[in-house]
């Protein structure tokens, strides 16, 4: 992100403009970060939904023919490997509602709805934070 704000360097900034410089490269780097992944949280997050709901199905088949295939191998390696697969997805999924307790209230909301593919609410969001500090902030200082 520092190395991509344009700075000019032969003049001499008062330290209020400093925090418009970094503002507008959070801006940027937000910006360039949600159009290169967007479309790839948003994948991995269906993909992640199809995958529980395939997993439960296979999950709750293989418990239902636990003990009717003759070999007892086949079913404990069938139980276990569904077992871990529907483990990484609820996983997947808890980490993402724990972001709602992890980071302050004005965040965590587009952290949650970011990490599924809506990057919108997420830009909105920390857009309309900046703009408030930035206000406060030269509130202060002028």
């Amino acid at each position: 992100m520092a190395a991509n704000m344009s700075i000019p360097t032969d003049e001499k900034l008062p330290f209020e403009s400093i925090l418009r410089y970094i503002a507008l490269a959070a801006r940027d780097a937000l910006k360039i970060f949600t159009e290169t992944q967007k479309t790839k949280l948003l994948i991995y997050f269906i993909g992640t939904i199809l995958c529980l709901f395939l997993d439960l199905i296979h999950f709750f088949q293989v418990v239902s023919n636990f003990a009717h295939v003759y070999s007892a191998f086949a079913d404990l390696a069938l139980l276990g490997i569904s077992a871990i697969f529907l483990f990484i997805d609820w996983f997947y999924i808890m980490w993402v509602v724990s972001l709602s307790y992890k980071f302050p209230s004005y965040v965590s909301t587009g952290f949650i709805k970011g990490f599924c593919g809506l990057m919108e609410t997420l830009n909105a969001h920390l857009g309309t934070y900046i703009a408030k500090k930035r206000n406060n902030y030269e509130y202060d200082y002028q």
